[in-house]
């Protein structure tokens, strides 16, 4: 349905936008699927709704949560629970 004589197999595009706002940054995300992409005859079917925009809101805004929460400091290094071997004559 999407594909061409030309290229039968339409490429999968998000395009990210980052505009800053203030002192923060929006990102919006736009999925697209291209037919003959790379090519000067691509064509460009948008995609707004269903569960693949879904999952990219997801992972935007866990990004989100992951770029503003702080790193745990780092651990202690950890004692060797071990002897060391004795050395073979």
């Amino acid at each position: 349905m999407l594909g061409s004589k030309y290229d039968g197999i339409p490429a999968e595009r998000i395009v990210f936008t980052f505009a800053p706002i203030g002192d923060t940054t929006r990102v919006v995300a736009s999925g697209m699927y291209v037919t003959n992409p790379g090519s000067a005859f691509e064509r460009v079917t948008p995609v707004n709704a269903g569960e693949g925009v879904n999952k990219t809101q997801q992972t935007l805004d866990d990004l989100k949560v992951s770029m503003e929460t702080p790193a745990p400091p780092p651990a202690a290094p950890v004692a060797a629970a071990r002897k060391p071997a004795k050395p073979t004559t």
